[in-house]
């Protein structure tokens, strides 16, 4: 009976034993090429992050995607769906470019396989391997880009376009000039994450990433995260000349764009007209305002966008968004000038102040100018 009891405890002990190192041991690690080998397992990785975005479909999930790439061979790519982190501060992430270990179970479906990560301790960055990132320029970096490749820089410089919030993912050219055509230097961005609001194109920000050779377009890009975008200027709209050429509308595509010009309805299309016939640009009003047609403004600002109904390019106008207009106080002709001598200012605009006699109402808008605020003082009216 005793020795019955002896091997009792025994198994008890080693069952208990074998529960504990399933519990606490370390799970395996394999090279990223190999996921598709280990499938529903418990693995770990070691890789470099390439990027990483905080709730990519804006649902208000508790996730993580990353992309994390073998160091090795430079080329494999693993995605890791980290959730249940507990929404960590972004400044704890590692940052981009940093060697990482990576523990989660690998899941298949729909074709699709990724590394699925799950609280707080499950990436980390590898000790002793800290990415501090190197101030550069364009210039330097142009000069010996090389001397860059698989590094984290810190650069300042122009943004190519404009930077729209809400975007997972878009990418732009960094260079060295506000305007395109005078740009000496140009480095493409890939920007992982979103912004807030909308940044316009020739504003100058300061951006943290790593540089990559992306050997499918032959060119270097750098990949970046949007926290770590900072806006030092920002810049307003560009303004447009009805003397360029119209090719060159297409550099603008995207961007928010002021002109001068009058809005009139043509059949079913509204157009900005400029000074001559031949001067047309479409609009498009971004709400459901009535625009004002047959004013002449010396600001209309919009953003530019191609229609694919129209099959042109066009200016998004929001008529909530406009400047106002500026009424010029030089030059205003008095209210008795024009009666001692109305048909000289006939067929012609003029400038004139004075006080209405009435109201003016969406629905009926006429009324009249007079010399005086009161109705019966009044010894000059003008409809």
């Amino acid at each position: 009976m005793a020795r019955m009891w002896v091997m009792f405890l025994t198994s008890l002990l080693l069952v208990m034993t074998m529960n504990f190192y399933a519990v606490v041991r370390e799970p395996d690690l394999v090279p990223i090429g190999d996921l598709p080998e280990y499938p529903r397992e418990t693995v770990k990785i070691e890789g470099i992050l390439t990027s990483w975005i905080r709730d990519p479909y804006g649902d208000g999930d508790d996730r993580i995607d990353m992309q994390v790439m073998d160091k090795d061979d430079g080329y494999t790519v693993a995605e890791v769906r980290w959730v249940k982190n507990g929404y960590i501060n972004e400044s704890n992430i590692p940052a981009i470019g940093s060697i990482v270990y990576v523990e989660g179970e690998i899941v298949e479906w729909n074709g699709s396989i990724w590394l699925q990560s799950s609280g707080r301790g499950a990436v980390y960055a590898k000790a002793g391997a800290d990415v501090i990132p190197t101030w550069t320029s364009l210039s330097e970096l142009a000069r010996n880009t090389t001397a860059f490749e698989g590094e984290s820089i810190i650069v300042e410089a122009y943004v190519g376009k404009s930077i729209a919030p809400n975007i997972t993912r878009q990418s732009f050219y960094l260079q060295d000039n506000p305007s395109y055509s005078n740009a000496d230097h140009m480095l493409y961005v890939r920007l992982e994450g979103r912004v807030m609001d909308n940044y316009e194109a020739g504003s100058k920000v300061r951006l943290t990433g790593w540089v990559l050779f992306d050997s499918r377009n032959l060119r270097y890009q750098m990949f970046s995260q949007s926290s770590t975008l900072q806006v030092i200027h920002e810049a307003g709209p560009a303004q447009l000349r009805w003397s360029a050429n119209a090719m060159s509308l297409s550099y603008d595509v995207g961007k928010l764009v002021t002109i001068d010009g009058t809005l009139q309805m043509e059949g079913d299309n509204l157009m900005l007209r400029g000074p001559t016939a031949d001067d047309a640009l479409c609009a498009i009003m971004d709400n459901n305002g009535e625009p004002p047609l047959d004013e002449y403004r010396e600001n209309w600002t919009g953003r530019l966008q191609w229609s694919n109904s129209k099959a042109t390019i066009c200016m998004m106008i929001d008529l909530g968004n406009q400047p106002e207009p500026e009424i010029p106080i030089d030059g205003i002709v008095p209210l008795d000038a024009i009666a001692m001598d109305p048909f000289l200012y006939a067929n012609s605009s003029h400038t004139i102040e004075g006080w209405i006699s009435n109201p003016i109402c969406p629905d009926y808008l006429k009324g009249y100018v007079q010399d005086a605020p009161e109705w019966t003082g009044g010894m000059i009216k003008l409809r």
